[in-house]
């Protein structure tokens, strides 16, 4: 499979994970956005999917803003063209995740709700701008 991978949260967890991962099978390049706070770990994905074969664009911005969204799509648009898109991947949160019970680290409500509107605001930006662009691959 050719075309890219769009992974929003692409320097630590589930979406380095899940970009150094599709690099690998099915062969997607990597266009990947992190906010900057885990530059090694964004450079760790850059090596691995290159070291997969593939091209890879990581940019620091923040991709939870509708202008992070607007910007981001123009320069996958430049580095991948129309129609290449075959797989998005959301992963990030604005807020600090911990344990959902008992723990140091135990989550509170206003952490979920901002996560959430993190989240929902985020995917709704990044959709409309690939769409615009026409950046979406058919299938």
């Amino acid at each position: 499979m050719s075309g890219w991978a769009v992974v929003l949260g692409a320097s630590a967890g589930t979406g380095a994970a899940v970009a150094t991962h599709v690099a690998r099978d099915p062969g997607l390049h990597v266009f990947g956005v992190h906010r900057g706070r885990y530059v090694e770990g964004a450079h760790a994905v850059e090596a691995e999917v290159r070291a997969a074969g593939r091209e890879v664009v990581m940019r620091t911005a923040d991709a939870g803003t509708a202008e992070g969204a607007e910007q981001g799509a123009d320069a996958l648009l430049a580095a991948a063209g129309k129609r290449s898109v075959r797989l998005v991947v959301h992963s990030i949160a604005s807020a600090s995740v911990g344990r959902l019970v008992h723990g140091e680290r135990t989550v509170v409500p206003r952490q979920v709700e901002k996560t959430f509107d993190a989240m929902a605001h985020s995917f709704l930006y990044w959709t409309q701008a690939l769409v615009a662009r026409e950046l979406l691959a058919p299938g």
